[in-house]
């Protein structure tokens, strides 16, 4: 058996799907500028493919919790560009679709493109928009795992994955265990290389 098969086998498996639930890059940016990067994985190109190579070779620290940043007055302007955006923005309508994500660890590979967010997943199964206030704050949950990859031509593979995803909570709620309190802005996977 080969070192990746080896270190796949380490590693529990992950049955929640991709949200598909996106922000602008720029936003991403903004909130590790704050809380820093990624703590699980570096990302790197490798025969021109992106992917995640874990930091902790043995993977015994598979997940991830991190605060990013709390919105105050300090940071006004990009929480008034944080709020156009989960609103809809411009010229794209707010989506009432609700993805239910209960709980997560996620991460985002850096200079890989996003798609803007046209709606924020609710963790209340309600269809209200949410929006980001004074005292809210932006968490990034990452996590490692593997998952099945289908190809093309039909042969499923196990891989191994990186998910980070960024939450938007509410303190006052979280801390009264009041649900919801978290609502996922950003999932992105990234394909490991083992």
């Amino acid at each position: 058996m080969d070192t990746q098969n080896k270190l796949l086998k380490k590693l529990p498996a992950i049955i929640d799907s991709d949200t598909g639930v996106r922000l602008a890059t720029s936003h991403i940016y903004g909130f590790t500028a704050v809380g820093g990067g990624i703590e699980l994985v570096k990302i790197t190109l490798r025969d021109g493919k992106w992917g995640g190579v874990p930091k902790d070779v043995q993977l015994t620290k598979i997940g991830a919790r991190k605060r990013m940043l709390a919105f105050s007055n300090a940071n006004k302007g990009f929480l008034e560009i944080v709020n156009k955006d989960l609103a809809g923005g411009d010229s794209f309508p707010v989506l009432k679709a609700v993805l239910g994500v209960a709980t997560g660890v996620v991460s985002f590979g850096a200079g890989l493109a996003f798609t803007v967010l046209t709606t924020a997943s609710e963790i209340s199964q309600s269809k209200s928009p949410v929006l980001a206030r004074f005292g809210d704050e932006v968490w990034r949950e990452e996590k490692i795992g593997k998952t099945v990859s289908s190809s093309f031509f039909g042969k499923d593979r196990q891989v191994g994955v990186h998910i980070a995803r960024y939450f938007l909570e509410d303190p006052f709620r979280r801390q009264r265990n009041i649900v919801p309190y978290k609502w996922l802005v950003v999932e992105k996977r990234t394909d490991l290389f083992l």
